[in-house]
């Protein structure tokens, strides 16, 4: 027989039998029970309205509705896989001839406008009969970094709205903000713009993000949460001006591109979307070894983010150790999707001595 018995330590010395073993594992899983239920989320951004959309209400009615629902299916297509051709009407019509299907509930909103919202578990279905990715509701916080050169006098970074005190042509700013915002919606893309405030400018200067200087736009995203950096610089205040020099930072990788100010938002999705998006038939089982964990509440905190992700469909643990615990993971997608789904994490970072093959992580200390 077990005997459960509350601790203070991660795991009481004990025989090293395997009965020992599965006894300190049940124990430690019981005692979880009571962290579970006081813990809070831990560090997941979880994108809402990723299954739903808002169109035109006009003729809503017979076959005006589904007209209304197809529409609807080509944003949330767009949203989910990642892929702005997943929202051609002739594509969609072929792979998704009946709309109405996958309908959960429509309401009429002010404005002359349909609410749209497809039933998740239904469109996760019809994604995968599809062939198509599945990039689901666990998406990195993007915080946005706009350095705008507009003459000696208005030189500024972009900030959230009326926080910018230099007035450049045409509300320019403004524009700058809302076409950033708008296409992250329309992608599905959780961005922030940051507030320049009093914090923010000791933190970060013009020239920090004019040159993309890492060290310190890292440090003044961090109370946003942040857990990806969109870096971008401008000399033009023509909003479709091909003039802007974009930086993406992901966890340890960078991607940069010239365009619109649009195409901040936009690339961004296309560039995460291939890094993150899974399909049905990649998944399979994959080992994941958290060290740093010395006690019970931190071990809730790994276990609740691990289940809070999309990419994880179950989680076992193996192994627990002083300082340690090993899971075993079953993954909708290959490993290197579930290390780029780790490295955007504000809760664990990449063991320094791991070899490429395995999933070894440390708790992330907190500053």
């Amino acid at each position: 027989m077990c005997t459960f018995r509350v601790t203070n330590r991660l795991h009481a010395p004990g025989p090293s039998s395997l009965w020992a073993h599965k006894c300190r594992i049940a124990e430690f899983s019981v005692l979880l029970l009571a962290v579970l239920l006081f813990a809070s989320p831990a560090n997941a951004t979880r994108m809402p309205g990723l299954y739903g959309a808002d169109v035109d209400a006009t003729g809503a009615s017979g076959s005006g509705l589904d007209l209304a629902f197809d529409n609807a299916l080509g944003q949330v297509l767009v949203k989910l896989t990642g892929l702005p051709e997943a929202g051609d009407p002739a594509k969609r019509k072929r792979l998704f001839p009946n709309p109405a299907a996958l309908v959960q509930k429509y309401t009429v909103q002010p404005g002359n406008r349909l609410r749209v919202d497809f039933d998740p578990a239904a469109m996760r279905t019809a994604l995968d009969s599809a062939g198509l990715p599945l990039w689901d509701v666990d998406r990195p916080l993007i915080v946005v970094w706009l350095a705008i050169d507009g003459g000696e006098d208005a030189r500024v970074i972009l900030a959230d709205g009326s926080a910018n005190s230099v007035e450049l042509e045409g509300d320019a700013l403004l524009q700058f903000q809302q076409t950033l915002l708008d296409v992250a919606s329309q992608r599905g893309l959780p961005v922030v713009i940051p507030l320049l405030d009093a914090i923010d400018i000791t933190r970060v200067t013009f020239a920090d993000v004019r040159d993309t200087v890492r060290e310190p736009i890292v440090a003044a995203s961090e109370r946003y949460g942040a857990e990806a950096l969109l870096i971008g610089r401008t000399d033009s205040l023509d909003i479709n001006s091909q003039a802007v020099r974009w930086t993406l930072i992901a966890g340890d990788e960078e991607a940069s591109w010239e365009g619109t100010v649009a195409s901040g938002s936009a690339e961004a999705a296309n560039i995460l979307s291939q890094q993150l998006a899974t399909y049905a038939d990649a998944g399979g089982v994959q080992k994941l070894i958290v060290t740093g964990i010395d006690s019970f509440a931190q071990y809730g905190s790994v276990l609740q983010y691990l289940r809070s992700l999309s990419i994880v469909e179950r989680v076992s643990i193996l192994r627990v150790d002083d300082r340690s615990v090993e899971f075993e993971l079953g993954v909708r997608g290959d490993a290197e999707r579930l290390r780029r789904t780790f490295d955007t994490s504000a809760l664990l970072v990449a063991g320094s001595d791991a070899p490429s093959s395995d999933l070894v992580y440390s708790l992330r200390t907190v500053r």
